[in-house]
């Protein structure tokens, strides 16, 4: 990713996408290798507060920069034979544990075979922001 794409959310609007999960970005995976090779990318993910009076931003004692909680994804995700029930199969790691992908990403393949859908746990860090069961959501299907 080439740019930061910082997603505003509101009390109202929170409310709105927290059953059905928010949508964040796309990364599209490259095609033409041969089973066995490996892509690796990562997702830098940061909750920041503002606080609002009367309609407008209250900058007293505001850090602009300064996030509740950030870390970054580390995905590598692996090419499989082409026979193979998943495409794909996927390691990560939160950067702020290990800069090596270590942990397998469990796959759940859809029943009509379209999609590979996978849950993360966030690191024990980010409980005291978005709480002890806040998960990343990556959801994962062919444009082709």
């Amino acid at each position: 990713m080439s740019h930061f794409s910082p997603v505003t959310l509101d009390k109202a609007r929170y409310k709105a996408v927290r059953k059905e999960g928010l949508s964040l970005f796309s990364n599209f995976l490259l095609d033409g290798r041969t089973p066995g090779a490996r892509e690796t990318f990562s997702i830098y993910l940061a909750v920041h507060e503002q606080e609002y009076k009367d309609g407008h931003p209250i900058m007293a004692g505001h850090l602009e920069q300064l996030p509740l909680w950030s870390d970054y994804l580390i995905v590598e995700i692996e090419l499989q034979a082409q026979d193979a029930e998943l495409s794909y199969t996927a390691r990560y790691a939160w950067a702020s544990e290990s800069r090596a992908p270590n942990r397998v990403l469990e796959l759940t393949l859809s029943k009509d075979r379209t999609r590979a859908d996978g849950s993360i746990l966030l690191p024990p860090r980010a409980s005291g922001v978005l709480g002890p069961t806040a998960r990343l959501h990556l959801a994962t299907f062919d444009w082709g």
